[in-house]
């Protein structure tokens, strides 16, 4: 059995954007916001070539995850969305670099459109990215 990436459970519904093919049926597209659908007015994933082995696919899936569960293989480098019924769906994903893989489970701890991201130290090292503080200590 291969191993697994990730194992993440999501209270909630999943978004993944730009995935959506006919197999389910379409959202309302009420939701979104201007800047959402100036966005997707032009799509460059549109243009993207992709392997059939790739696309997103309904699957029959035997693991006992339960349904709204993220599992990401990266072996084989798909993740799947559990669903009910013994049926997950299935997209292919790109893995990093194979020296900094990790498995385990890991909890969504917050939701957020836009979220920001600072890299870490280590990341910082590596990459050669001076250690400058993100804010000014205030001059008293």
């Amino acid at each position: 059995m291969p191993r697994l990436g990730v194992a993440v459970s999501l209270v909630g519904s999943l978004l993944l954007g730009g995935c959506m093919q006919a197999t389910l049926a379409p959202s309302s597209n009420a939701n979104l916001t201007p800047r959402d659908r100036q966005l997707l007015a032009h799509p460059p994933y549109a243009q993207a070539a992709i392997a059939e082995q790739y696309q997103r696919h309904v699957v029959d899936y035997t693991r006992r995850e339960q349904p709204g569960t993220i599992l990401v293989d990266t072996d084989a480098r798909y993740l799947y969305y559990v669903l009910a019924d013994n049926k997950a769906i299935r997209y292919g994903v790109a893995v990093g670099e194979e020296a900094l893989s990790w498995y385990g489970i890991a909890k969504v701890g917050r939701k957020e459109e836009w979220p920001t991201w600072t890299p870490t130290a280590d990341i910082k090292r590596r990459l050669g990215i001076s250690a400058r503080p993100s804010r000014r200590a205030a001059s008293g």
